[in-house]
């Protein structure tokens, strides 16, 4: 039987993997007052955002088998194939997504009296014996402060001449060069509520190339805010980055409006 935790009046069998506390999708959904399907639907529609062994593990085959015989306090149906296991970052994405005062109550509570009493735990034992004398601690902060005054200047550097970039791409440009130094999400991704399509994908759905639908959009004067925004890519014909536009469904709708109109005008014409 697991060890239990209570979080506000309700008992939450201890689960630990790969040396960190996890809780299982329907653990989080109960507490967050909602579905295991919905937690399911929103990982899905954002699983760009979640970066497994930081934000979730995914359990299956054998260790599946081992985990559901360890576990006993876990209810682990017979029939899945598979189960995700949420670390405490993963367990934070999803109450930003829901974004109600129901799951954020609860993450608080699970933050403070689940993931945290095992951290404590570790770093008093790891600053008991570390000995690292203070100057050392102050050198290593003013390093880290330096190479973070770096990537903003790149960051600069970067907007002065992208100047189309929407602000999730702005977003995601600073947390991709800043986080990695901090060692933790200081500046969070922002979540995408709408999909994007490139030129090439939204070609493939019309069976046109991506040059027809870039001549389309400019010609209609599509390349703003209501159909899509602007992003930084990788140019397919070398290693620099450009400026590139993606699409919403409201642009597809307008590619579809405007080839059919066109389609039509052309049998009109051989007839």
């Amino acid at each position: 039987m697991s060890k239990l935790v209570t979080i506000q009046n309700t008992q939450l069998p201890i689960i630990e993997y790969k040396s960190q506390r996890a809780i299982t999708t329907d653990m989080l959904a109960q507490g967050y007052g909602t579905d295991s399907k919905v937690i399911s639907k929103n990982f899905n529609r954002n699983k760009n955002r979640f970066n497994e062994g930081k934000h979730y593990f995914k359990i299956e085959g054998s260790e599946l088998d081992n985990l559901r015989s360890s576990l006993r306090g876990v209810q682990i149906s017979n029939k899945a194939r598979s189960i995700y296991l949420w670390t405490e970052r993963g367990a934070s994405r999803h109450a930003k997504i829901l974004e109600t005062d129901e799951a954020w109550n609860w993450f608080e509570a699970l933050e403070d009296n689940y993931f945290n009493q095992a951290i404590l735990q570790i770093k008093s034992h790891k600053d008991e014996g570390s000995g690292l004398p203070e100057f050392r601690k102050a050198k290593a902060i003013e390093i880290q402060a330096k190479a973070i005054q770096i990537q903003m200047e790149n960051v600069k550097k970067i907007f002065e001449w992208a100047t189309n970039l929407s602000d999730n791409a702005r977003q995601t440009i600073i947390a991709g060069l800043i986080n990695p130094i901090a060692g933790s999400e200081v500046i969070p991704l922002p979540l995408i509520t709408e999909k994007h399509y490139t030129a090439t994908e939204i070609g493939k759905i019309f069976g046109v190339s991506a040059n027809k639908i870039g001549r389309i959009a400019n010609d209609n004067k599509m390349k703003v805010k209501a159909y899509g925004d602007t992003y930084l890519d990788k140019s397919p014909y070398s290693n620099k980055e450009v400026e590139s536009f993606r699409y919403n469904d409201k642009a597809i709708k307008k590619f579809k409006e405007i080839l059919v109109a066109k389609q039509e005008s052309a049998t009109n014409e051989l007839v």
